[in-house]
């Protein structure tokens, strides 16, 4: 007899002598899926291993085995999960230390791994108690086999990843229930493994027999894995005879007696496969280390069925779901269990003041509560220096830095950031060309008019060159047409004032004395709607207007960059009172004001007038800076270099806070108030202009940090700006327009 002869010829055994196969009973309709019951299953995981005959189950014979899996198996893919792990915690924290002040990387670390760290903790405890446990957990392997008259049925269940790769949908190291239906014509082939494994400190040496058929394409499936080699000759034999195969093959992974040694040396665990008529099929190696091919099978095959182990697969599934949005997201998770609302402020309808400066466009009395959430963004058309306003729904952008003719507005949906038409400017007519950029502009309440200025020559609201040539468009944003135009002299500068119906600007008049024409400037006040002057001021010499603010039912005006500062009756134009210089600071810019005060910066310095113009505080250290103050309750809020302050009429009263922010220099590109909340962007790139910042909420009573967004990168932040209204919080930064909402 050939080695080959002898090596399947085992199964003639006669201590191994087949019995008699049970008759097996045509499938009832209503024959039930051969699930162990609760009793059955409860009496495999505490009773010794064995293969159960059942002749109860309808349709056929029904065969139960069960196996533990060595801890070999199960040790390196717990070394893998654990190295994965332990990569992730060292990377999150490094990415902080680089990127993040200390005290910032320690609250990351305790806040949201103090959230995630329970949840790894569950996600491990398997695999530890496994590890621990290894040969003593029931339940590791099982299979559940029925033959029925048209076929072979097959169940196989683990508790953790098995050793072999097989039929079974696997997800984060469990493999679900699956199943297989082969019928008895489709058995082309049948074998039973033996694998030997060594003793370890923890384990004795175990012997592993693993019953496989194939169908006639060449897909194998593994019915049992026993370590009772009756079992697997029993099962064996069943098979075989039902499928009317004559012989099978029996396969020692470890004793090459049983093999062709014309097949030369074979390393440890290598098996051969035969099929039932002699013929060698392939080699599959070491199957002990988890690479040999036993459960190959196509997709469609892969069922998952209800067992004890689908609930366990969706909890870690909705762990580790949890576990990403809280290492990744962890600013807007905080965000909602830590905010708390903040002082009594909020509580003040009429916190702006008396009255609100239309000018000051960076504080509104609504009311948006962190966490705020982006509704929508969008990249602008134009330009980097772009401007925006907001009225009756809609978003206005105009571009400041194209020259003509390709001056362009563009009007957005306010609410979901949809271009809704677009202007082109420069193809709309000037009464005094040629003008080369539009330089300022708003839209109106209603949403129905843009008004905005053209002009021939740069200008800056800060000093240095002044616009030659100027002019005031009104346009119509229905029907795309200019309506009025007003010629300005030597300054940009207009104020859109709603609530008394007028526009504040800035023109000359020419008298002759004694045969000589003057020219002086005045403050004149127009309609609207119609372009007409409503009134005029008097004469207020030869030095333009530079800057208008309103504050109750008075106008106040810069000329000349700062040598004077006028105070006129909104509702007519008379003076008020005049001061000039030797009587105020000097260099004044960025006014603001409100019912009982004037607030502008003097060089590096933050003036306070009263009503009446009589100095009340000079010398509050603030930065001279692009970025515009914002003026709430009485108080101005502003940045010295790279921290907030503020201050009042009483005297200044700096932030103490507790943000990160306030310790670095320049750091702050955008502020905006809310009721009782400032909103300012500020970097955290440790001193550096473009790195990443964050939109962060601060609590105007004490300064400190409410809430804050996750980090905006790659963009520079020094043309930040910030429109609050229509609910939202709109800010500009690298391009684009985004609008934020707040909390649900």
């Amino acid at each position: 007899m050939s080695i080959t002869e002898e090596a399947n010829s085992v199964g003639a055994d006669a201590s191994l002598a087949t019995p008699e196969v049970e008759r097996l009973r045509p499938a009832s309709p209503d024959a039930i899926d051969p699930e162990p019951s609760a009793a059955e299953r409860a009496r495999l995981a505490n009773g010794p291993l064995a293969l159960t005959r059942t002749a109860t189950q309808p349709g056929g014979l029904v065969l139960a085995g069960e196996a533990s899996l060595p801890r070999r198996f199960v040790w390196p893919r717990l070394q893998a999960g654990v190295r994965g792990i332990v990569i992730l915690a060292l990377i999150w924290p490094l990415y902080w230390c680089i990127t993040s002040a200390w005290g910032e990387f320690v609250g990351t670390w305790v806040l949201s791994w103090g959230l995630v760290l329970p949840l790894v903790g569950l996600l491990l405890i398997s695999d530890v108690i496994l590890v621990l446990l290894g040969e003593r957990l029931p339940l590791i392997g099982r299979s559940w086999v029925e033959l029925r008259p048209e076929g072979v049925r097959m169940r196989l269940f683990y508790g953790r990843k098995p050793v072999v790769r097989g039929k079974g949908f696997r997800i984060f190291g469990l493999v679900w229930p699956c199943r297989a239906a082969i019928p008895w014509a489709d058995v082309a082939r049948l074998a039973i493994y033996r694998a030997d494994y060594e003793s370890t400190q923890r384990v004795p040496g175990r012997t592993m027999y693993w019953v496989k058929l194939w169908t006639a394409n060449g897909t194998g499936y593994v019915a049992l894995i026993t370590d009772t080699e009756v079992q697997a000759h029993e099962l064996a034999n069943l098979l075989a005879q039902h499928a009317g195969l004559s012989k099978w093959a029996y396969l020692n992974g470890n004793d090459s007696s049983l093999l062709n040694p014309n097949l030369g040396p074979l390393d440890r665990d290598t098996l051969t496969i035969w099929r039932a008529d002699q013929q060698r099929i392939s080699n599959a190696t070491t199957i002990g280390s988890v690479t040999a091919e036993l459960w190959r099978a196509p997709v469609r095959e892969l069922m998952p069925r209800t067992g004890g182990l689908r609930w366990r697969t969706v909890v870690k599934l909705a762990l580790l779901t949890a576990l990403l949005i809280a290492v990744f997201n962890y600013d807007y998770l905080l965000s909602y269990l830590l905010w708390s609302p903040p002082g009594p402020i909020t509580s003040d309808p009429a916190w702006l003041g008396d009255h609100h400066d239309a000018g000051n466009t960076n504080a509104s009395n609504q009311t948006l509560i962190p966490p705020l959430h982006e509704v929508w963004h969008t990249k602008l058309q134009t330009g980097p220096n772009t401007k925006i306003s907001l009225g009756g729904g809609k978003l206005l952008t105009l571009d400041q830095s194209a020259p003509y003719p390709f001056n362009f507005a563009y009007i957005y949906n306010a609410s979901n950031g949809k271009l809704l038409r677009q202007y082109n400017l420069g193809n709309l007519g000037y009464t005094v060309p040629p003008y080369e950029r539009v330089v300022a502009g708003t839209i109106s309440d209603d949403g129905s008019y843009a008004y905005y200025v053209t002009s021939n020559n740069a200008y800056s609201s800060g000093g240095g060159q002044s616009a030659l040539n100027a002019q005031l468009n009104a346009l119509d944003l229905n029907t795309g047409s200019i309506i009025w135009q007003q010629p300005l002299k030597d300054s940009a500068s207009f104020v859109l004032e709603p609530q008394h119906n007028l526009i504040l600007a800035s023109t000359y008049i020419t008298t002759t004395i004694s045969g000589t024409a003057h020219s002086n400037f005045v403050i004149e006040a127009l309609n609207p709607r119609s372009g007409a002057q409503v009134w005029q001021s008097e004469d207020l010499g030869q030095f333009a207007l530079e800057q208008t603010a309103v504050g109750g039912d008075t106008v106040y005006a810069i000329l000349n960059n700062g040598p004077e500062l006028v105070a006129l009756n909104i509702s007519n134009g008379t003076a008020r009172w005049k001061k000039g210089a030797g009587t105020i600071s000097a260099n004044l810019r960025n006014l603001l004001a409100d019912a009982q005060h004037i607030y502008a910066i003097s060089d590096y310095n933050l003036v306070i007038y009263s009503a009446e113009g009589a100095e009340q505080i000079s010398g509050a250290l603030f930065n001279r800076t692009n970025i515009p103050p914002v003026l709430v309750s009485g108080r101005v809020i502003g940045n010295i270099y790279g921290n907030l302050t503020s201050v009042s009429s009483t005297g200044q009263h700096p932030f103490g806070g507790d943000g990160y922010y306030n310790s670095y220099s320049h750091s702050i590109y955008a502020t905006a108030a809310s009721n009782g909340l400032l909103f300012l962007v500020a970097n955290e790139g440790n001193g550096n202009l473009f790195g990443d910042g964050r939109l962060l909420a601060l609590d105007l009573n004490s300064g400190n940090q409410v809430w804050r967004s996750p980090t905006f990168s790659g963009y520079y932040y020094s043309g930040s700006q910030f429109i609050i209204g229509n609910g939202m919080l709109y800010m500009v930064y690298g391009g684009e327009v985004h609008a934020f909402a707040g909390a649900r």
